[in-house]
């Protein structure tokens, strides 16, 4: 499946539709990578016409494999509402697959995502959630390579004045 999934994506360069046919193919098999794929293309409407419905489907069907990017912007799709109805606790579950699975960037949208849980108005008033947002800032922090937004996720641990 892998090595379909491989032509397709060399053919989509000469060929939109067979490699679209092609990629399809493989995703409908159950290759998480092209599943993944094509999903994007349906997200970003390449060659395709643009399905959020479908891309989150796709997107479903590779991060239930652990497919990391899969489930980065699955959970990055529940957390914005596209595609359905916004879903901050699932939004969470699959950024945390992502995480798990090397998508170490996941780390600062679980940030995020606890720091809006915990201080929904700027105010803590969840101190779990607080302590899983110190503790997902503390994570992005140590993995952006970008000093400034190190330095911001540190920032903002110690405004929170929570320690995990």
């Amino acid at each position: 499946m892998r090595a379909r999934n491989d032509a397709g994506v060399r053919q989509r360069r000469a060929d939109i539709g067979k490699g679209l046919t092609l990629c399809r193919e493989a995703a409908e098999a159950g290759n998480p990578s092209a599943q993944t794929d094509y999903g994007t293309f349906l997200l970003l409407g390449k060659g395709l016409s643009r399905d959020m419905v479908a891309a989150w489907r796709w997107f479903t069907a590779a991060a239930s494999q652990k497919q990391a990017n899969a489930a980065m912007l699955l959970g990055q799709m529940l957390w914005n509402g596209d595609g359905g109805a916004a879903d901050p606790e699932a939004s969470a579950k699959w950024l945390k697959v992502a995480y798990d699975n090397g998508r170490k960037d996941a780390a600062a949208f679980l940030a995020r995502a606890a720091f809006k849980r915990a201080a929904p108005d700027g105010k803590v008033v969840d101190r779990s959630a607080a302590s899983d947002a110190v503790h997902w800032l503390r994570i992005a922090a140590e993995e952006d390579p970008d000093p400034a937004k190190r330095a911001d996720f540190a920032a903002t641990v110690k405004d929170l004045g929570v320690e995990n």
